[in-house]
């Protein structure tokens, strides 16, 4: 059976669904590559100033703008890079 695998999973804040007393704690966006070199996973983590904000709101705003810049980013390479994985049939 073949399925398609994307190199990338999409963008995700964490906090998890941030409330506004989580405006004091540092927030980032991260998502998941596949490296073939080396068949493993790996996180990368952006903040791109996102913890310079006080206001719940305000970081809220910058933290999924910049959600949404990298998801679009990563679509750009998604389009052109997946990468097809043969599972082996269960007996």
């Amino acid at each position: 059976m073949l399925t398609t695998v994307s190199l990338y999973t999409d963008p995700k804040l964490s906090p998890v669904n941030p409330q506004p007393e989580d405006v004091t704690s540092k927030w980032y966006v991260w998502f998941r590559y596949y490296d073939a070199g080396t068949g493993k996973w790996h996180q990368k983590r952006y903040k791109k100033g996102i913890n310079q904000f006080h206001n719940y709101r305000e970081k809220l705003e910058e933290a999924n703008g910049l959600k949404k810049a990298l998801k679009e980013a990563l679509q750009d390479i998604k389009e052109g890079a997946d990468i097809v994985m043969v599972k082996p049939a269960v007996a």
